[in-house]
């Protein structure tokens, strides 16, 4: 079941002004981000939305796009159906 955008309302990210925080090219910017997720109550709403939507930049629940890239690769070889 897709998860719907509606966990945006409760995000704590919706403080943040610069949305650039989120996209770092840089391992510390991206380490920020993560941190900064780390206690969000949305967080694995939006980590799963990133994942379902195939979404390839940022900081999306906690979780770096090489992070998103493994559960990825290990849920299709658990299942090619589910996520997580």
């Amino acid at each position: 079941m897709p998860i719907s955008e509606s966990f945006i309302e409760f995000a704590k990210c919706k403080s943040i002004k610069d949305t650039n925080f989120f996209f770092s090219d840089h391992v510390s910017g991206t380490n920020k981000a993560i941190a900064f997720c780390q206690d969000c109550p949305v967080k694995t709403p939006c980590g799963l939305y990133a994942i379902e939507n195939n979404i390839n930049h940022g900081v999306w629940g906690g979780l770096s796009i090489r992070a998103r890239a493994v559960i990825k690769r290990t849920n299709r070889i658990k299942s090619p159906h589910t996520i997580m």
